[in-house]
Order: structure tokens, then C-alpha cells, then sequence
């Protein structure tokens, strides 16, 4: 299990990895951030990559949940309903408080679940704080959140080389 800023698994896109390879390594569910993991910042609907990877996921009985700390509640209710997922918004991350309702949601043990998302400071250490295990994927876009932007430079201070999808 990763420990602090450490993820355990990282893939470029959250399309890069299936269901099989899901079950293979032990998860039944994925927590998922939202903005930059499933769709760009400011864009309040998935790609159809996203819709048909979470189309695949639910076929190969893996449950997810959208883990955002977004404080628009209407945004990410619309790609919770569109990716037929539930939701956690002001998560409140990397407090643990979010990690464990998704945890709920889920209804699932911290071992089967993997935390999945493009910020190391958020997703992947509150992830480790909840003890689940966690995976960092590259951001979609560079249009970002002020406060985000700062976490990045924070990113490169602790050696991180941040790509884009969108590159």
C-alpha cells in the first residue's frame, strides 16, 4: 500500500486500465475524483472514452463513486447520474471523511477498493490516510482550479513531472 504522497499504481488516463485488470489485482471498486480524472475542470460532462470505460467497468461488476471536493453539487450530480454512480462532493480530501462515505457508498472493504486520481496532495495521499490503495493518473487538461495550481508546483517540488492528457 502506497504510504504518504506515494501511489501505488499509475497509468496515464483512467481508460487505461479495465475491469479485468481491476479484478485481477484485487479491487471490486474504484473512488474516483472528478475534475481532470473523469472530466476536464470546467466541463460538466465525460468523454464518450470515460462513458464507455465505466460501461465496461459496471459489465465486469466493478462498482465505482465519484469522490469530489467540489462545492458545485449540481456539477458533479450531473456526471454522477450520466456515469450511473453515486457521489461525494465537498469531500473535504485528503481528510478521510470523504474516502470513508465513498468507502460506505460502496459498501465494500478498504482492501477492494482503489482510490484514483490525478493530484498527488488530495487523491493519492488522502487515499493512503484512508489505507486504501491508491493510483495517479496524468490530469486531462491544464485549465485548473487556482488553488490546484498551487498544488502542482508543490507536485514538481516533491519530483513529480506533471503531463497532460490533452497534451
Amino acid at each position: 500500500m502506497g504510504r504518504g504522497i506515494k501511489p501505488d499504481f499509475q497509468f496515464r488516463a483512467v481508460t487505461d486500465f479495465d475491469s479485468v485488470w481491476l479484478r485481477n489485482n484485487g479491487f471490486k471498486g474504484v473512488l474516483l475524483d472528478m475534475d481532470n480524472t473523469l472530466t476536464p475542470w470546467k466541463t460538466p460532462a465525460p468523454s464518450a472514452a470515460v462513458l464507455a470505460w465505466r460501461k465496461e467497468l459496471r459489465a465486469g461488476g466493478v462498482k465505482a463513486c465519484i469522490v469530489s471536493n467540489s462545492r458545485q453539487p449540481v456539477k458533479v450530480a450531473r456526471v454522477a447520474a450520466e456515469l450511473e454512480m453515486p457521489y461525494i462532493h465537498r469531500a473535504g480530501k485528503p481528510r478521510r471523511r470523504g474516502f470513508d462515505a465513498g468507502q460506505e457508498a460502496l459498501e465494500l472493504p478498504r482492501e477492494e477498493i482503489l482510490v484514483v486520481g490525478d493530484q498527488i496532495f488530495t487523491d493519492v495521499a488522502g487515499g493512503n490516510l484512508a489505507r486504501m490503495r491508491t493510483c495517479l493518473i496524468c490530469p486531462i487538461s491544464r485549465q485548473e482550479f487556482l488553488g490546484t495550481k498551487f498544488l502542482r508546483l508543490l507536485e514538481r517540488l516533491a519530483g513529480r513531472a506533471v503531463r497532460f492528457q490533452a497534451d
